[in-house]
């Protein structure tokens, strides 16, 4: 983004022709700079979205990683993200990550790490474009830097974060186990889950909906945050309890109760959040807002005047979100373009 190189995004699945692809975005880079005509030394600012990223995983990867979470070595070894040895861990993963922008040839001064939920606040606040008054911004997606929900205020080019979720707490991450456990890949086939959905009993699925929902509390005085109930494990771990809450159902009512369940969730999060802050102009991202029926049942709360989704709102245009954030601070806010400019 910037005045020579126009407006240009390439996720990195296109020039590696692999989908989904984990990864450095080498490829994606290097196109980017020669669109340009510039050198990476030539560039101000390197935004790097999130401060943490997870091992670059392939699709079989990441089904061994879900295969992994139900036992009793993950749990034990889970406990681990809680001692000084899992810090050092993720400062070893980010010095890696600095190390190959350094290589690239970019200046160690104009690389800018951008917190994870920040990135897909960004997305939507910038993204919108202009507003004629304060826009209210939430995220929801499975994990990012530890958080797996957030609500901001966007106001005048700046973002305040008002509340956020820990990503031990996600219903995102409880819907990618439940693709995995209907035999898809998770992080990629949830769609399927939500359009399999319409072809259940609502009986059934309501059962479903009300059991995962008896999985968490709200929060008290109408704050939009909730917790897991006494007693329920982190949700990266929830599958044995997945397994007894499923027992002897259909798959077609486990497919339509887990998406009831995410469209309650998801509409009390954004009723509670329009409730706390008196803004009824609402911008989203995060990849739970992928959720189209879920987004149509926000838009027809009472409490929500207007909705802008981020397309694509996913951690795939989280780099977007930071070349947003970035932009606005070494060129101005006035200078940012909405999403329709790409």
């Amino acid at each position: 983004m910037g005045n020579r190189a126009g407006l240009v995004a390439l996720q990195e699945e296109r020039p590696t022709r692999e989908k989904n692809h984990s990864g450095f975005p080498y490829k994606s880079i290097e196109f980017e700079l020669k669109h340009a005509g510039l050198r990476p030394g030539d560039v101000d600012v390197v935004a790097l979205a999130g401060i943490h990223q997870p091992p670059d995983r392939d699709r079989q990867g990441i089904l061994a990683e879900f295969e992994r979470t139900a036992t009793y070595a993950s749990r034990l070894k889970g406990s681990l993200r809680k001692t000084p040895v899992f810090s050092l861990h993720r400062e070893k993963r980010r010095r890696e990550r600095l190390s190959k922008a350094l290589g690239m040839g970019f200046r160690a001064d104009a690389i800018r790490f951008v917190d994870h939920h920040t990135c897909h606040a960004a997305s939507a606040f910038f993204g919108r474009g202009e507003s004629a008054g304060p826009t209210l911004v939430v995220t929801c997606d499975g994990a990012g830097d530890g958080l797996c929900a957030t609500v901001s205020i966007g106001a005048e080019g700046e973002l305040r974060r008002r509340f956020s979720v820990p990503w031990s707490e996600s219903f995102g991450i409880l819907y990618a186990h439940v693709t995995f456990l209907q035999g898809m890949v998770p992080l990629e086939h949830e769609y399927k889950i939500m359009g399999m959905a319409p072809y259940a009993k609502g009986g059934p699925a309501a059962r479903i909906a009300d059991r995962l929902s008896g999985l968490f509390e709200w929060a008290g005085e109408g704050a939009p945050v909730w917790r897991r109930r006494s007693g329920v494990p982190h949700m990266y771990y929830i599958q044995p309890r997945l397994n007894e809450i499923f027992h002897r159902e259909r798959f077609d009512s486990i497919m339509a109760g887990t998406q009831l369940f995410t469209e309650r969730m998801l509409c009390e999060l954004v009723r509670r959040a329009v409730r706390s802050t008196g803004i009824r102009r609402v911008a989203v991202s995060g990849g739970v807002f992928m959720n189209v029926k879920a987004n149509k049942e926000i838009l027809a709360l009472d409490e929500v005047d207007e909705l802008f989704v981020f397309p694509s709102c996913g951690d795939e245009t989280n780099a977007i979100g930071a070349c947003y954030l970035e932009y606005a601070r070494l060129r101005g806010v006035d200078s940012v373009p909405s999403i329709g400019a790409f």
